[in-house]
């Protein structure tokens, strides 16, 4: 699945999903270092 993160690090997490679902997470577990 592939996940787009349209915000910054430090900020709630707003990601879309390809299917075109899009999920706001509260938590900041994931970085962009951890998609690479």
């Amino acid at each position: 699945m592939r996940v787009t993160w349209v915000s910054g690090d430090d900020t709630p997490q707003q990601v879309k999903y390809g299917n075109g679902m899009s999920a706001t997470s509260t938590v900041t577990t994931f970085t962009k270092d951890d998609l690479c």
